[in-house]
């Protein structure tokens, strides 16, 4: 026993302090196999990742212990054969990495049982199914009947289904002595729908973490003035819960931020927007005197919507005519939602959006944020140094551009913020999620500032009001603490202290431009009609 004791310490350390890489980390695998009910020494143990097809190998020890490893994540389906003599077993497992290690015991013998699995789990028109005996009973011959009229022979077939519908795949199997046992699943076939989707909220670095004040300190939100004018702001996630929440000596009344929903309901069930409508809450409610935030709820209990629904989110938004809306999701290259995104900025509103939590591979950004007239927000991480901006870092996960993809925008913190979730909870969370409505309410207040010039500004330019929203996108820009490298941190960090100045300086221009541009107009209708009729003076 003080054997497997010390196998599973070793596993266990290994496995715990083994960083993780940026898609899949070590996975230990370990289990008995017993045939007949009891453990055999010398069983040789083959594990395989059906998600990525790697496999390794290993032999049970005097007690009927093996241990093997493989790269995993969290969902992906391990199988495990074990051969003795003459004799096989299989079981499966699927992988959590909650657990240090992913226990796979195996039986070999037995009765004749059959049972199979197949990956992937939710296949498509035309994508190859491969199909896995896990029949007990040393079968020695397999017949797959697959529901689409077509049948096949062997152990672990690979097959494709040429159309949706759902398929009733039927196994048999057969013994050396004649003996029989079938089994059968629904396999459904689908065409996928396309989704969108939070990016994955990553674990904080710092469990104590900051809090939304303390962020709006490094960002200099709370070094903007105060302003009576009204403004409006919409979210659009997974609804909020109309709750409480501290802030510091602030007091949040989530309750007054107004709830829409394309769905059937708007309370949150999942979290995620309650968080992030607490961000721009404390914001708006700190520095504006006259304010509306609304919630549209798109996404469901698991934070995904498809495109259909999401785009509805994003027509409502647009006819409650907000200054502002701002994006904590999205979805990797998906065209209708950045030219959706266009549509709004074209129409006079700053939409801002997350950058994503993909990184750091290149070209990661996730849209709407890719779309040139978007704000994409990456994540920043303070160091623990709130107003020391020189050591702070871009967090691996965040989202990057590329040499030709010059995204993010800019970068807002995103590291360890502590926020609101659920109907009473409170939990320390990192993510682009939270670096968008940073952004989005820092422009809020700097639009409230400006508001006279800014709705004169989206009245002169009536046939492209994108240029309202584009001077905010410049103003931002200009106005952050530069960095290093663009694709990874945008023009830099969020700083809003002189952010309504520059929008003021910014809109002064357009509306100056504006002036020359009638004033050219007018001089050159004046011109030709002087020479019209001095050509033509005797038609007067």
């Amino acid at each position: 026993m003080h054997k497997t004791i010390s196998i599973l310490l070793v596993l266990a350390l290994i496995f715990t302090f083994t960083p993780a890489t940026s898609v899949r980390q070590p996975v230990g695998i370990a289990g008995f196999v017993y045939f007949q009910g009891q453990p055999v020494q010398g069983a040789v143990v083959t594990v395989t990742n059906l998600n990525t097809n790697e496999t390794d190998t290993g032999v049970t020890n005097e007690i009927g212990l093996y241990v093997c490893s493989l790269y995993g994540e969290d969902g992906d389906t391990i199988i495990g054969t074990a051969v003795y003599g003459n004799q096989s077993g299989t079981n499966q497992t699927i992988v959590d990495l909650s657990k240090t290690t992913q226990w796979l015991n195996i039986s070999i013998g037995g009765a004749l049982v059959a049972r199979f699995t197949y990956y992937p789990s939710n296949p498509v028109p035309n994508e190859p199914v491969k199909f896995i005996d896990l029949s007990s009973g040393n079968p020695v011959q397999w017949l797959w009947d697959f529901g689409d009229g077509t049948k096949a022979t062997g152990k672990n077939p690979t097959h494709k289904f040429a159309r949706e519908g759902d398929y009733k795949v039927t196994l048999t199997i057969r013994d050396a002595g004649g003996n029989s046992d079938s089994t059968s699943k629904i396999v459904k076939v689908r065409t996928p729908k396309e989704q969108i989707s939070i990016p994955p909220i990553k674990p904080p670095v710092y469990p104590k973490g900051y809090t939304i004040e303390e962020m709006c300190r490094l960002t200099k939100i709370l070094d903007m003035d105060r302003s009576s004018d009204k403004v409006r702001v919409i979210f659009i996630d997974t609804g909020v819960i109309p709750r409480t929440y501290q802030v510091n000596q602030t007091m949040l009344d989530l309750s007054v931020i107004k709830r829409y929903t394309v769905l059937s309901y708007a309370e949150d069930d999942y979290g995620h927007g309650t968080a992030v409508g607490a961000i721009l809450l404390y914001i708006l409610q700190t520095k504006l005197d006259n304010f509306e935030l609304i919630s549209i709820k798109a996404l469901d209990e698991h934070g995904v919507a498809d495109e259909e629904t999401f785009l509805k989110a994003m027509d409502l938004a647009e006819k409650l005519n907000p200054d502002v809306i701002s994006i904590s999701a999205g979805a990797l290259f998906e065209e209708k939602l950045e030219r959706k995104a266009e549509e709004l900025v074209r129409k006079g509103i700053v939409v801002v959006a997350s950058a994503g939590n993909y990184g750091p591979s290149l070209d990661t950004i996730m849209s709407p944020a890719r779309n040139r007239y978007v704000i994409a927000v990456g994540a920043d991480n303070p160091m623990l140094t709130i107003l020391n901006l020189d050591d702070d870092t871009v967090p691996e996960w965040s989202s990057r551009g590329s040499k030709t993809l010059r995204k993010p925008d800019l970068v807002a913190p995103g590291e360890s913020i502590r926020l609101p979730w659920g109907k009473t909870q409170e939990k320390v969370m990192s993510g682009t999620s939270f670096s968008a409505p940073f952004v989005a309410g820092g422009v809020a207040v700097a639009i409230a500032k400006n508001r006279g010039l800014y709705d004169l500004v989206k009245t002169l330019y009536f046939w492209d009001r994108s240029v309202a929203p584009n001077a905010v996108r410049s103003a931002v820009k200009e106005t952050c603490y530069p960095r290093g490298i663009y694709y990874i941190w945008g023009a830099g960090i969020l700083q809003c202290d002189k952010l309504s100045e520059v929008l003021h300086a910014k809109l002064m221009y357009l509306l100056v431009l504006f002036v020359i541009i009638i004033v050219i107009i007018v001089a050159v209708i004046t011109g030709v009609i002087y020479v019209l009729r001095k050509k033509y003076k005797r038609w007067y």
